[in-house]
């Protein structure tokens, strides 16, 4: 079932398209594939990234981080690290039911396993220069940092947003934004040629988002 929802296709992936025709990865970069799943986005970002750069995937849910290195293999990349962990704002453990892919929930489920949530800031002396983000509903915590500077290496992002998921737990999707400007970052609805999206106008409804730095 995986392998047809990732692999089994005649298209790309619109948004890597977007990433090549912008240079947002190119040889030598270091990326981040946040909820890299199958890694279907990872291999191509490695593949832009060449040699000389990096990709580091994350994915906290084993069979995912797994099924990414298998995938690293069969193109025999040597420039992609797995890492089995999930990124938030903090450091913690957390019990998840098999059939769940959120990482902020809890379940007392017989067959949940503890998964290992990081804090990002562990891992941002990589200095990621481009990040894609879809990690359902989890970029609330994300992006709620102290560390005003923690994402300057970041020039751009692609970021699912995921208010179903950030709402019901009587969080303001409009904070989630707002921390993200906090960061820098210009917000682009659904193409990076896009006006500066207004985050106080914010509606109700699923996203995706790049954010951008602005230009000087």
């Amino acid at each position: 079932m995986e392998s047809k929802l990732w692999f089994d296709k005649s298209w790309v992936d619109p948004t890597l398209l977007e990433v090549r025709r912008r240079g947002f990865i190119g040889p030598g970069s270091v990326a981040f594939d946040l909820g890299c799943n199958s890694g279907a986005i990872t291999i191509p970002m490695a593949m832009q990234a060449g040699p000389a750069g990096h990709v580091h995937a994350f994915d906290p849910y084993p069979w995912n981080a797994a099924a990414t290195q298998a995938s690293v293999n069969l193109n025999r990349l040597d420039n992609v690290t797995a890492h089995r962990v999930g990124l938030s704002n903090k450091t913690h453990a957390i019990k998840v039911s098999p059939n769940d892919s959120r990482i902020y929930e809890q379940s007392s489920d017989r067959s949940a396993q503890s998964l290992d949530i990081r804090n990002i800031a562990e891992y941002m002396h990589l200095k990621p220069s481009y990040m894609k983000i879809d990690i359902e509903g989890a970029e609330h915590e994300l992006f709620d940092v102290g560390d005003p500077h923690l994402f300057d290496c970041v020039e751009a992002a692609m970021l699912e947003f995921h208010p179903m998921w950030i709402a019901p737990r009587g969080l303001d999707c409009r904070d989630t934004l707002r921390n993200v400007v906090k960061h820098g970052f210009a917000l682009r609805y659904y193409s990076p040629d896009a006006a500066a999206y207004d985050v106080e106008k914010y509606s109700h409804k699923h996203h995706l988002f790049w954010l951008l730095r602005p230009k000087a």
